[in-house]
This record gives C-alpha cells, structure tokens and sequence, in this order.
C-alpha cells in the first residue's frame, strides 16, 4: 500500500520505452517490460541514496505501508542474539521485502502495534547482542531484522504489526500477505502494472532518463561486444592458442 499517489509502472515503463526506442537502433531492441521495471527500481535506490546523502527532505511520497505483519513467539537460539532472562522474542512469520538502505542503516520510518498505540524503537543485531538496557528502556520493545526476518524483543502481546518504510520493490510490497486480511479478495493477485511507482514528483524525470540512459549504455555495450565475438570467430581469434599453434606449425612444414 502506497502513501501517496504519483505515477504508475505502467505510465513509468511507456516513458522509459519511448525513451529508450529514440536512440536504439531497431525495432528489435524493444525491452521487455520487466526489464524496464527492474532497471526502474535500481535506479530509484540510487536517486533515494543521494537525496538521503545530501540530508535533502524526501516526502511521504517515497514510503510504503505494510500494514500488518504477523508475528509468532520464538526460541532466542534461533536467531542466536542475546536476549535478557525471563524476556521473548517474536519473529514475523513471513520474510519481509527488502528495506531501501542509506549509510545509517534501513530506510524504515516507523514499527507500530497495528493500532498505533504502541510504538516500537529500533535497535540492530549486533546492539542487541552487546548493549545493556538502563530502568528506562529496559521494558520498551525494540525490532532489528535479521536474515529479512523482523523480530521484536521483550514482548509478547503482539500479534502483528504496522510498517512504513521504503522497499526496493513495489511488487512485493503490494503482494505482502497481510495477517489483517479479513477477505479472500483483499489478498487476491494484483495487476502489477496498476501499482503505484512511490518516489518524490521532483525525480520522476530524472528516474525516466537515468533509467533510460543506463539501458541504452546496456545495449550498446552488448552490441559492440556481440560485434566483436563475430569478428573473432571470422578471423579465427576465438580459436584456443593451441590450435593456433597446431596450425602455424602446419603452415611451416
């Protein structure tokens, strides 16, 4: 579920491709639509990373919700983390899509109780593993993932919870099985191309022709490389040494 609303795949993957057709160089270098979408996605993280980078606001716009992951008591040892004596640990049942990274870390704005009443504070694996709780944070519950599982510690009241964050990809975002589903339609597959494409207004049409540039330096690469591997073969280059060899000494004789 998206936030806000900008442009869709569908109208993002046209602009691309008709980008991208104005410097190929026949019809035949049409992209697939995947393609195109995953060339989308990349490029997005990047322009995200720099804004971020450069301590520039990015809008709700950017985020996604997962509004309810399902969570399931589990044994510490399974995540190998320390966890004090007496405390829980939960786990979400399913793997969660992979968060949008920065050099601070995930790109997730807020864990909450699915209500909203109970807000969650972050900590990682390896501050789990070593920091010491003081009397005031002691009994608050904190999440860090691990191996893409979202844990949470301390406690055990939690049936499920609300994320909002940036992911990589909006495709499994949208198909996420939500544990809050009360109808069989609300989990039924999606038309991909009708989902909504989540970045700031301001870098649509840099994502279009970064993304279309990069394809274009993709296929011209391919191009030339293709080009050379059959001017090998014509002058023989693709020929292993020792028979270059075997035939030279041919030659001599």
């Amino acid at each position: 579920m998206q936030i806000g609303k900008t442009m869709k795949v569908e109208e993002l993957i046209q602009r691309v491709q008709s980008l991208y057709s104005k410097g190929a160089q026949s019809r035949s270098t049409r992209l697939m639509s995947r393609h195109i979408y995953n060339k989308l996605l990349s490029v997005r993280s990047l322009l995200v990373f720099q804004k971020r980078n450069k301590k520039q606001l990015l809008s709700k716009w950017n985020y996604s919700v997962i509004p309810c992951v399902e969570l399931e008591l589990v044994d510490p040892s399974e995540c190998d983390c320390f966890v004090s004596p007496g405390c829980n640990l939960l786990r979400s049942t399913s793997k969660l899509p992979k968060p949008i990274n920065d050099i601070g870390g995930y790109l997730i704005e807020s864990v909450t109780s699915v209500d909203g009443a109970i807000q969650i504070t972050e900590t990682t694996y390896l501050k789990k593993n070593w920091q010491v709780d003081d009397k005031y944070t002691s009994n608050k519950p904190k999440w860090f993932i691990k191996d893409d599982y979202l844990y949470i510690t301390i406690t055990r009241k939690l049936k499920a919870v609300t994320i909002v964050g940036m992911f990589s990809d909006f495709m499994e975002v949208e198909s996420f099985v939500s544990a809050c589903a009360s109808d069989l339609n609300e989990t039924c597959p999606i038309n991909p191309f009708e989902v909504e494409f989540s970045i700031d207004e301001e870098l649509i049409d840099p994502l279009i022709e970064l993304t279309a540039k990069e394809l274009s330096a993709g296929f011209r690469f391919g191009y030339e490389d293709r080009r050379n591997d059959s001017v090998d073969k014509v002058e023989g280059k693709g020929e292993p040494q020792q028979q270059q060899r075997a035939q030279q000494q041919r030659r001599r004789q």
